[in-house]
């Protein structure tokens, strides 16, 4: 099979011209450097200089043309121009129907030229533009709500010789496009997720990783243990964390919400539990993830976005303070007060239970945002848990 596979690549590499490889290379390129998709799109629009060529990511529902998409062919007003009208689209309803093939399509399999040239779309976008009137194209990605395409829109003028040409080549790079959007997609995503495994294998406290879906990504084995359990916390079908109890999970549901929407830490967010002491968890956003390049981010699923570290002040190590101290920079005093907020407590519970007065804490803390060059506390929970958690027990 393999060897089929290889035969029929050198097949489909022979029948393409130079000026489609040289197109198809900078594809690769450009899924690492996305200022290269457009000398990709380039020197394919150069085959057909009168043809619109695009890698357009569309909304379905409603149509919603994404300004990531690059074009060739094409004036800088057209994207911001078809925003406008992009929601009578006849093409795109084309599209809707075969959204699930990979093979090229035509234009003319589900509206005749005469009958775009009768559309609001035409009057309002293709007839100023060289009264464009069919266009082609094939999948690159698809989800349910969503698609991105590797797009070309043919001008009224165009030869039906030059038509026939330009379905021949895109035939011919089709399954080269198709093939280099799926690698990018995999080694992101498998990058990211190794990584993030890796990040957390050796962290002594529970720490599990979501995506922007809040689905869980990886985890230690002291957090599949706890989730394992599902006394306090558990996963839901979806890989989603959840409670035992409904407004702990209301509240979880909101601090996954909002690291995700501010990128700041969030926490402590305090579970309890019957017969101990809360479990204390703190959301930190992935800062170091790989980013996906502008075109694919729309289909990239499964990225880390977030940590969760659970807190069990049951189980927590006094001797970390001093270890902190030397880490941070801190005085003792400071790295005490410092743990004390990481496992939960309010100022004024951690200077009462360091028999210190409550303005003299307020004070240590002022002193430690200002060593540690922070602008607020939630920010200290998330540098103490990832400190806390490099910290051999």
């Amino acid at each position: 099979m393999a060897e089929m596979n290889s035969q029929r690549g050198m097949l489909l590499r022979e029948e393409m011209n130079r000026s489609e490889l040289e197109a198809v290379q900078k594809l690769y390129e450009a899924h690492f450097d996305p200022s290269s998709y457009a000398a990709a799109l380039e020197v394919f629009g150069d085959l057909f200089p009168d043809v619109r060529i695009l890698i357009q990511v569309e909304e379905l529902e409603p149509h919603r043309f994404s300004l990531d998409s690059v074009a060739v062919n094409t004036d800088e007003d057209a994207f911001k121009d078809y925003s406008a009208v992009a929601h009578i689209n006849p093409f795109m309803d084309a599209v809707a129907a075969v959204m699930h093939t990979d093979r090229l399509y035509q234009s003319e399999e589900f509206i005749p030229r005469e009958l775009v040239r009768k559309t609001e779309f035409f009057d309002a976008y293709l007839r100023p533009r060289d009264r464009m009137d069919a266009a082609c194209g094939f999948n690159i990605f698809r989800k349910p709500d969503c698609i991105a395409l590797f797009s070309a829109t043919i001008p009224e003028r165009l030869s039906e010789d030059d038509r026939a040409a330009l379905t021949e080549s895109l035939n011919r790079i089709r399954p080269y496009v198709q093939e280099s959007f799926r690698m990018v997609r995999n080694l992101i995503q498998r990058t990211a997720v190794a990584q993030a495994s890796s990040i957390i294998e050796w962290i002594g406290t529970p720490v599990a990783i979501f995506d922007a879906q809040e689905r869980l990504v990886a985890q230690n084995k002291k957090a599949a243990a706890i989730f394992r359990a599902g006394d306090v916390l558990r996963l839901s079908r979806e890989g989603k964390l959840c409670a035992r109890r409904a407004d702990a999970s209301g509240l979880i549901e909101a601090a996954a919400a909002s690291v995700l929407d501010g990128a700041l830490p969030i926490g402590p967010l305090r579970i309890d539990r019957p017969t101990s002491a809360p479990l204390v968890l703190y959301f930190v956003p992935v800062g170091n993830s790989p980013e996906p390049n502008p075109i694919v981010r729309p289909f990239s699923e499964g990225l880390p976005a977030y940590m969760v570290y659970v807190i069990d002040p049951d189980d927590v190590d006094p001797a970390p303070s001093e270890m902190l101290a030397s880490s941070l920079g801190l005085t003792r005093a400071e790295a005490r007060l410092a743990q004390l907020l990481h496992e939960g407590l309010t100022v004024r519970e951690a200077a009462e239970s360091s028999s210190t007065a409550y303005a003299t804490a307020r004070n240590q803390l002022s002193s430690i945002t200002r060593k540690l060059n922070l602008s607020r506390q939630s920010e200290l929970s998330g540098l103490v848990a990832r400190t806390m958690a490099k910290i051999p027990r």
